[in-house]
């Protein structure tokens, strides 16, 4: 299968649609870019975002993710071909940091199993779904901190006491639709208004009562169509200047 996607590994797969920050991507053969609003992506490149960075990117298929702070994708496999929902692809890996997903429409036509995400100690299926993730690594503060820096700031303190304790592992919430967790322990389905834990690869996915503080607003940017001329690093041409 991944040879038969080696084809495609060129072919723009997600187009750049808000960006606060400073966001790069990266090709296998360590070449890099820093990527503006409009910029496209192609499978086998690893996107990272910065400390109060953010990026939200928009897939071919309809779908899209959005990349909190300090966070790092890659893109391994991605096809889709509006007229062969048969060779419908998507296989990506949140190497650390947090993310925000909608699926499009690979995994709802043909193939369910076509959508693929890989996130430390599980993997993750969907089946038509709004979910977010976040893989902490030592650094789970960290992120969270980093990313209410960047917005209102209207996040409880129930909220921010709960996010403050949170340990290594994989964590995630499901806010449309449903998901399947699976790792070497079993698998686990996940419906609307619930959250999860993932500790390890050999623990099954666990059902957590609350939110452990993944429920953050996103910068108001990232969805308001703002302009992103006057923001350091954007030239009047929407050209990236590098510092």
């Amino acid at each position: 299968m991944l040879l038969s996607l080696s084809a495609y590994a060129n072919t723009p797969a997600a187009t750049v649609v808000s960006l606060v920050g400073t966001v790069s991507a990266q090709l296998p053969d360590k070449t890099m870019r820093i990527l503006c609003e409009g910029a496209t992506l192609g499978a086998q490149e690893t996107i990272t975002t910065q400390k109060k960075s953010y990026v939200r990117l928009r897939f071919s298929d309809g779908g899209q993710i959005t990349l909190r702070p300090q966070t790092s994708l890659r893109l391994d496999a991605y096809h889709y071909d509006e007229a062969k929902p048969a060779q419908d692809a998507i296989a990506f890996n949140l190497l650390k940091g947090g993310m925000r997903a909608i699926s499009g429409l690979i995994g709802h036509r043909g193939n369910r199993d076509a959508y693929k995400a890989q996130a430390g100690v599980a993997t993750i299926g969907i089946r038509g779904t709004r979910y977010g993730l976040l893989l902490c690594q030592d650094n789970c503060q960290g992120l969270l901190t980093d990313s209410t820096a960047t917005d209102d700031n209207t996040q409880d303190p129930d909220q921010k006491h709960r996010a403050s304790s949170l340990g290594n592992g994989l964590y995630l919430d499901v806010a449309a639709g449903e998901i399947v967790v699976s790792n070497d322990a079993g698998a686990r389905d996940y419906r609307v208004g619930q959250y999860g834990y993932v500790g390890t690869l050999n623990v099954l996915p666990a059902l957590l009562p609350q939110d452990p503080g993944l429920n953050q607003a996103l910068p108001v940017s990232l969805d308001s169509g703002l302009s992103l001329h006057n923001l350091p690093g954007i030239g009047q041409d929407g050209a990236c200047i590098a510092h």
